[in-house]
């Protein structure tokens, strides 16, 4: 269990993404197991898990989890435009086409503002 651990689903996803980034990929995928394991047990944010799929390179389930996530109005898509996790993803046409369906503009001028909002 994360919690007894101490470590939480945000932080397992953060480091899965900066060892997939890094190749460190046994390690990332460890994660990304544990990660799937939690999930099934409670609710791990569609989010994380598609921010870990893009970083693997699984741009078919990276595209499914933000599907699921816009589905179930997770909390973390109106940060989409500005995530460092999805800089990679905002010149491709389905990622633009999941900000307009949550009715963020595919461009933001300046990141700092946006997050104040």
């Amino acid at each position: 269990d994360l919690r007894r651990q101490g470590r939480g689903q945000a932080q397992l996803g953060n480091l899965a993404i900066v060892y997939y980034r890094a190749g460190r990929e046994s390690e990332a995928r460890a994660l990304l197991d544990e990660l799937k394991r939690e999930a099934a047990l409670r609710y791990l944010s569609p989010v994380t898990l598609a921010a870990v799929y893009f970083a693997a390179g699984d741009n078919v389930r990276g595209y499914e989890m933000l599907d699921t996530a816009v589905e179930a109005r997770a909390r973390g898509v109106i940060f989409l435009n500005v995530s460092a996790s999805f800089a990679e993803q905002r010149d491709d046409p389905r990622f633009k086409a999941i900000l307009e369906r949550v009715g963020l503009p595919a461009r933001v001028s300046d990141p700092e503002a946006a997050l104040s909002l």
